[in-house]
């Protein structure tokens, strides 16, 4: 595949130009007739549509990696996102519930410090701790959230609480989907932060760090050792991975491991490599100007002949591959496929289309409106 993709990638950039803009061959405004993205066999969709064009999870191991299994398209994957996580979660809760590992602070209010709303009911949330041999609970978990902001249980629910006699398992085994909560697992810090359960469950994983300021609604799951910074929005059907830095906005996205979205920023419907990386108030833009249909003229599957497909979306942010990075300001138009180890420079504005593997982006202010590709030649 490496020899496929290489062909292409070489194939596009002698098309383009160096210098020349990339709107002139992945325009989208095409007036011919699209073909469906998802009306394609499998076999025939184009190798730059496919999620193995960018993201390795053979040499970088993903723990959602079966978000992307089976999936038709690497913009099918936006698809599949929210009744992934919420299945996830789901999951998740009712493994939570029933371990000896988890305290529920409802029931040791002390180690709650943060303001529930509507205060009358208690939180609905589980922290890891570790049991000593005594019995008692000991660990360096810290929860100490802002503020809690959950949907109050109904009549029936409360019944069943009443009915299981503290058992959370047996009281919403029955409509476990239903049901939302907060998972922190052992040595996660949440040091503040506003957690928003009115629309979907929460997931801190092992050595999660949430700072003071944060706001993070449901439903999201957060990686291990992710540190999710003061400032950070983070705005449901978000998928982290492990090692991550946030601080920007995002929504309906997926952020790969050790990824940095460490600055103010946007990704939205985005997918985010590993060790990907936005620099300061880089934007994904994800909405057409007139909110229709999202095209594309994409290099064929193995020919290079090019097909105008729809993508079945009005909302596609950025595909960025594995190692990629978008230097500071720099904005891309709706569906901006990136591929691998290619870096965008600063104050770039990368046109719908695609990018890479193996490429530096720059701008040309002499210029406006065109960049300039050059090849990336890595040093052995």
């Amino acid at each position: 595949m490496e020899e496929q993709v290489a062909t292409e990638s070489r194939q596009l950039l002698s098309e383009l130009g160096q210098a020349g803009p990339s709107t002139k061959r992945h325009r989208t405004n095409d007036s011919r007739k699209s073909q469906a993205l998802r009306s394609l066999p499998v076999s025939l969709v184009p190798l730059r549509l496919r999620p193995e064009f960018y993201f390795d999870f053979e040499a970088h191991p993903f723990a959602h990696a079966k978000l992307f299994q089976g999936t038709h398209d690497v913009v099918d994957v936006l698809n599949l996102l929210h009744g992934y996580i919420e299945t996830w979660l789901t999951a998740a809760w009712l493994d939570a519930t029933s371990s000896k590992w988890f305290i529920h602070p409802q029931r040791e209010l002390h180690r709650v410090q943060g303001k529930c709303v509507p205060a009358a009911e208690p939180a609905p949330v589980c922290v890891e701790a570790e049991w000593s041999e005594l019995g008692n609970t000991s660990c360096d978990t810290i929860f100490s959230p802002d503020c809690i902001l959950h949907a109050p249980p109904s009549d029936s629910e409360k019944l069943s609480v009443f009915e299981s006699k503290g058992s959370f398992r047996l009281a919403w085994a029955e409509c476990p989907e239903q049901f939302k909560g907060l998972i922190v697992r052992r040595s996660a810090q949440v040091l503040g932060g506003t957690f928003d359960l009115r629309k979907g469950s929460i997931w801190l994983g092992e050595g999660a760090v949430v700072e003071p300021g944060a706001f993070v609604a449901g439903p999201v799951v957060i990686g291990r050792n992710t540190v999710v910074r003061s400032g950070a929005y983070l705005r449901g059907d978000v998928l982290v991975g492990d090692d991550v830095v946030l601080r920007g906005e995002v929504k309906n996205s997926v952020v790969m491991d050790k990824a940095e979205l460490a600055h103010p920023g946007y990704a939205g419907d985005s997918l985010i490599g590993y060790r990907g990386h936005f620099g300061c108030q880089a934007v994904t833009a994800n909405l057409g100007l007139f909110g229709a249909e999202l095209r594309l003229l994409v290099p064929g599957h193995c020919d290079g002949e090019e097909v105008l497909v729809g993508l079945g979306r009005v909302k596609v942010g950025a595909v960025l591959g594995d190692g990629s990075q978008l230097g500071c300001s720099t904005v891309t138009d709706p569906a901006t496929f990136i591929g691998p180890r290619t870096h965008a420079y600063p104050l770039s504005r990368l046109s719908s289309g695609f990018y890479g593997p193996d490429e530096i982006i720059k701008n040309k202010p002499e210029a406006t409106g065109t960049i300039i590709r050059e090849a990336l030649i890595t040093r052995t």
